[in-house]
């Protein structure tokens, strides 16, 4: 969805009524963002008919705030509709005269021509549903309570859009896969679906898949390969609003059989990873996969009783990019540095994302200089929760009995 150009986004919002608009800004993403802009600079043309001395007032109001400019003050394009009306009292007419000269009646009746040709239902259906394929769930279900064909469109589509999930069978080596619907969960087999409307794919493996249903389908990796192909990569466009679990591309692996090998060294556009690392064995090829991953919004790794190499941990800090519902979790053995720990919690800091970070650092006790970086601090227990001055969001940290620190990144309570 953020990959459609603000300008355009604009645009629609001109062509939206209010109710609509204000439905868009729950969108996530910057859609949701540019339509809540648009809608502070959206205006009324007002025109009082002034009827004893036969003149035309206009003022532009505000749609929310019913906050009342100048006319010649606002830019036209942002003028969506109009009201005429003899004014009930002179007090209100006062107001109006104030506000500017008595306007000509062509241009005021070339105005309202150019505002009753604006119409949201001019958006061809299929552009509206190129837009929806790039919305994550949540934000399609928000489209669909604008009023015109757009909310309609979005809820059609929406009822159209499938995940690819994938069962990994470490016994029989061999992958099996199902397009399941977002919102129902409902599962239907493969060929049953228009693979333009498989928005995002999750891969996992399991200890007993048992017997699967007959919508399940074997495929093989050239298949795979080929089903991917037609999943837009969520980290070519610009950065989510926030992690979405339901809308991402996740690999989530448990075993270590060369099944689980061969996937990870093929090219999957994944930006959420949950892995758990059972054998030493299985270690090199993990941290391969680490090392030539691309961005990463999720991160969960579990590695028993041994430890990911230091260059693999500067990788995946470089890789991880913090967005509102991240995760940064590292369990087990692997130890960052104090170099490597300050690197990361800057990174958080500075993205002003509501993320989420579990480490173990290497020094005994908690070494990141906090004193450094925040003016506010408070201690409380087991846990120290740190602000800069100016800052939307405070972090929070805590220890566990494990030697994990967990850094949470939150809102600050205005009181």
């Amino acid at each position: 969805m953020d990959s459609v150009p603000p300008i355009f986004v604009e645009s629609v919002c001109v062509l939206l009524n209010h109710k609509s608009r204000q439905a868009s800004g729950k969108i996530d993403s910057m859609w949701g963002q540019v339509s809540l802009f648009t809608l502070q600079k959206i205006y009324t043309l007002r025109i009082f008919v002034d009827e004893t001395e036969e003149k035309l007032y206009a003022v532009a109001r505000a749609p929310v705030s019913n906050r009342m400019v100048p006319f010649d003050s606002v830019d036209l394009k942002f003028i969506t509709n109009f009201h005429i009306s003899t004014p009930k009292n002179l007090g209100v007419l006062d107001s109006f005269t104030s506000s500017g000269p008595p306007q000509k009646q062509d241009f005021l009746c070339a105005m309202t021509r150019k505002i009753a040709n604006n119409h949201m239902d001019l958006v061809p259906p299929i552009f509206v549903e190129s837009v929806s394929l790039l919305s994550n769930h949540k934000s399609l279900q928000a489209s669909g309570k604008i009023d015109f064909m757009w909310g309609q469109a979005s809820l059609f589509t929406l009822q159209k859009i499938y995940t690819l999930r994938v069962f990994v069978d470490e016994t029989e080596e061999k992958l099996y896969a199902v397009a399941r619907a977002p919102i129902s969960n409902r599962m239907v087999p493969l060929h049953s679906v228009d693979l333009k409307f498989i928005t995002n794919f999750h891969i996992s493996t399991h200890n007993n898949l048992g017997v699967l249903s007959e919508k399940w389908k074997e495929i093989t990796f050239n298949e795979l390969q080929r089903l991917i192909h037609f999943i837009r990569p969520t980290t070519e466009t610009r950065l989510p609003v926030r992690h979405d679990k339901g809308c991402c591309n996740k690999l989530n692996l448990e075993h270590s059989g060369q099944i689980t090998r061969n996937l990870l060294s093929f090219p999957l556009p994944v930006d959420t990873v949950d892995l758990l690392i059972r054998e030493q064995e299985f270690l090199p090829v993990a941290e391969e996969f680490f090392q030539n991953s691309g961005p990463l919004y999720s991160i969960t790794i579990w590695c028993g009783n041994f430890a990911l190499n230091q260059s693999t941990v500067d990788a995946l800090i470089e890789n991880f990019v913090p967005v509102d519902g991240g995760n940064f979790a590292l369990y087990g053995n692997t130890r960052f540095t104090k170099e490597q720990l300050e690197r990361l919690i800057l990174k958080c800091e500075m993205s002003v994302k509501k993320v989420r970070l579990r480490i173990h650092p290497k020094c005994s006790t908690w070494s990141f200089d906090f004193d450094k970086y925040y003016s506010k601090r408070k201690a409380e227990k087991n846990r120290i929760t740190s602000a800069r001055n100016g800052a939307l969001l405070k972090v929070r940290m805590r220890s566990c009995t494990d030697g994990h620190v967990v850094l949470q990144w939150g809102v600050i309570s205005r009181k």
